[in-house]
């Protein structure tokens, strides 16, 4: 169909994924038993298969509502940033005495919100760590976390938005 094309020479080039890839999990992300219904969950799967519920929801892993948008700032920064250690987090977070004490304890909330599942013996919630260096760093549930709500804030925005139009359409 195309006489001027010499198509003698034919490349081609497969992406893949390594087995050893595929098959090595990361903790947060392995094989998993919902804690609303029990249902066992293969891994890398964010919902469970019985319930439907996200297991990166707020609600599923119990996600501290005291000074919730704090918590949020701290994840956002240690997404963002990298590890860090507290007196970091106090100056960028900060601004006053009070906010920088907000900060201390709100990291020490996030880091005793892991919790063990009775029943299966899972841990769940844990969003920080702190490494042999005394940085804090964010786990994959964390990262999860926070990008579960920011999508529900922006779904929130959406909807609002979209309720305003219909508002003032009529």
């Amino acid at each position: 169909t195309y006489p001027d094309l010499d198509l003698s020479e034919v490349h081609e080039r497969f992406l893949f994924w390594a087995a050893r890839e595929e098959s090595e999990a990361p903790e947060d992300l392995g094989p998993w038993a919902c804690r609303m219904c029990g249902e066992e969950n293969i891994p890398f799967s964010t919902e469970c298969s019985k319930c439907m519920v996200s297991r990166f929801s707020l609600e599923y892993n119990q996600f501290p509502t005291l000074h919730r948008q704090l918590c949020m700032d701290v994840l956002e920064s240690l997404s963002a940033r990298g590890p860090m250690k507290l007196d970091t987090l106090r100056d960028l977070l900060g601004k006053t005495k009070k906010q920088r004490r907000l900060v201390a304890s709100t990291l020490k909330m996030l880091e005793s919100n892991a919790k063990e599942d009775e029943r299966t013996g899972e841990i769940y919630g844990r969003l920080i760590w702190k490494n042999a260096q005394r940085q804090y760093t964010i786990t994959e549930t964390g990262r999860r976390v926070l990008g579960d709500w920011v999508e529900r804030r922006i779904r929130k925005r959406a909807a609002r938005r979209a309720a305003m139009k219909a508002s003032n359409s009529k």
